[in-house]
């Protein structure tokens, strides 16, 4: 993602095409990319002018040929690659993505990822505990849903993760199903607010693309699946990503390329839904890398990791941002966001707030610390107990506090819960 300026580095090239530069010499006045400083297999933002023709992208250099490589970012053919001459002049210069705030800076490039606890640190449901059910929550703003016949997955947060993170979330095929019916599968998933979305501005005309890297491990090699789709689930975006080695973490990124298609809320509502997907069904499958009217966790033909008993699947550093941007996976870890803000953000979605120590009727006055996702009379406001005792909130201040009622809990020392989730 990050690509480094370097002045006054303009060259000729006889290269004709579209395919990887081969640099020539220095423009007279000017200095070749090593003669100003471009190391041996970085990343530079380059531009070539040909004629009437002009491309701006991301390359990597490679000293021995004297190579570039071409990500477009812009160009005047349609903003892919333009069909070089044989007499282009290549130079290196700032794109407006250097410059938004998205690439230059990574810590403002994690600021802006619109996923919430990507490194899978925070747990204050479930910690480390082991769940199997559909719907469970492995971490904050993680969850698993699971359709099948006889396939069980159990998934938790663990503490085994690539360099520059700590945890990550693994899922274990307990119960293996050979065959899927067209409506199983097993995904794991973030639903993503709206308003935290809203600048994609997708459903309209005008949108930005996005890009989605994760790491993944998987002991089941292949080609997998994932998705975008909108909080309707009327409208998603299939893509596939390859497991190359057994058993060993690897990067994947994905461009998703904006869309007019369907409605995207831009509310404290749901906006999107971010899934990757280590088995479905047909019914839930779709072709990758074409937006479809439909309801779609994966892709067609995919590996089913639900075939193998035992099988293993993690995730981990996931991002989505604004933009179709190259994030080297060197580079990955500088995307989490600070922990503090991460605990912040997830309990704008679920907190546990103080406790009851009582086995009678009591009052207790709540403070929210963090402004949740919805007001007081919307949320639902329970007592983690085994008594399964509910609280019937009188409220005042809504979003910062609530005077609630606690009904017969049993517990000495029960946690007040509130689910402010999507």
């Amino acid at each position: 993602m990050t690509a480094r300026l370097y002045n006054l580095a303009r060259m000729t090239t006889l290269t004709t095409g579209t395919g990887t530069i081969t640099l020539g010499s220095a423009v007279a006045g000017f200095l070749s990319f090593a003669g100003a400083g471009v190391s041996d297999g970085e990343t530079v933002t380059y531009a070539i002018k040909d004629g009437s023709n002009s491309e701006i992208g991301r390359g990597v250099y490679t000293a021995t040929g004297t190579t570039l490589t071409r990500a477009v970012l812009r160009s005047t053919n349609s903003n892919t690659a333009i069909s070089l001459s044989g007499s282009a002049q290549v130079f290196i210069t700032a794109a407006a993505e250097d410059l938004d705030g998205t690439t230059t800076y990574w810590h403002a490039a994690a600021n802006n990822n619109f996923i919430v606890n990507a490194g899978m640190v925070i747990s204050q449901e479930n910690g480390t505990s082991a769940g199997t059910t559909h719907g469970y929550h492995p971490v904050d703003q993680w969850f698993y849903n699971r359709v099948g016949g006889t396939l069980v997955g159990s998934i938790q947060q663990v503490t085994d993760a690539p360099v520059g993170y700590t945890n990550s979330i693994r899922l274990t095929v307990s119960t293996a199903q050979g065959a899927l019916s067209a409506g199983d599968y097993m995904t794991l998933l973030q639903a993503v607010e709206g308003n935290r979305i809203a600048r994609l501005g997708w459903g309209a005309a005008g949108g930005t693309d996005a890009t989605l890297g994760f790491w993944v491990k998987s002991s089941v090699t292949g080609v997998f699946g994932g998705s975008v789709r909108n909080f309707g689930t009327t409208h998603s975006y299939p893509f596939s990503f390859t497991v190359a080695s057994a058993s060993a973490w690897e990067w994947k990124t994905i461009v998703i390329p904006s869309t007019t298609l369907g409605s995207w809320p831009t509310s404290t509502a749901g906006g999107m839904y971010v899934a990757i997907t280590p088995a479905t069904g047909s019914a839930f499958a779709g072709t990758a890398g074409a937006w479809a009217a439909a309801n779609i966790l994966g892709i067609t033909g995919q590996v089913n990791l639900a075939a193998t008993l035992n099988a293993t699947f993690q995730i981990t550093g996931v991002v989505l941002l604004p933009g179709a941007l190259t994030i080297p996976s060197a580079q990955a870890y500088k995307l989490r966001r600070h922990i503090d803000d991460d605990s912040r953000l997830c309990k704008r979605y679920w907190d546990s707030v103080g406790s009851v120590a009582s086995t009678t009727s009591t009052l207790r006055n709540v403070i929210y610390f963090v402004e949740k996702r919805i007001d007081t009379y919307a949320l639902t406001i329970t007592v983690n107990a085994g008594s399964g005792a509910s609280w019937t909130p009188t409220v005042y201040d809504p979003r910062c506090s609530a005077y609630q009622n606690a009904v017969n809990s049993s517990e000495a020392s029960a946690r007040i819960v509130i689910n402010a989730r999507m």
